[in-house]
């Protein structure tokens, strides 16, 4: 999948504790393009893990929300223990395009609709 953008980040519990071995689940709010051919279809969930500290680790490359066709798309993410219990539900977050790599846990996360 080609990409303009990587991600990374450190995600905690609600205790405050490193996020040891979650995950991610990312799905885009509705399909978009990203040149010719790309179609990058809302239905793909992609599932980022994250280390023992937490951490999105290796980085991933994504899409940027500003380098899709048509405007306004965004991405739907829920954050998840280990064991699958959900610690951040479904939140919307837009991926800007720089800098790069952009921290997920320093993005604006709001409501999902």
């Amino acid at each position: 999948m080609a990409t303009d953008q990587t991600i990374t980040g450190t995600f905690v519990d609600p205790q405050g504790n490193p996020l040891q071995n979650g995950y991610l689940v990312l799905r885009l709010s509705h399909d978009g393009q990203s040149g010719t051919p790309n179609q990058v279809v809302s239905g793909f969930r992609l599932r980022v893990t994250l280390n023992s500290n937490g951490q999105i680790s290796p980085a991933v490359g994504i899409y940027s929300n500003s380098g899709l066709l048509p405007a306004n798309t965004f991405y739907r993410i829920t954050v998840y223990a280990a064991d699958g219990t959900e610690v951040v539900p479904v939140s919307a977050v837009t991926i800007p395009n720089t800098p790069t790599p952009v921290d997920l846990a320093t993005l604006t996360w709001g409501p999902a609709n």
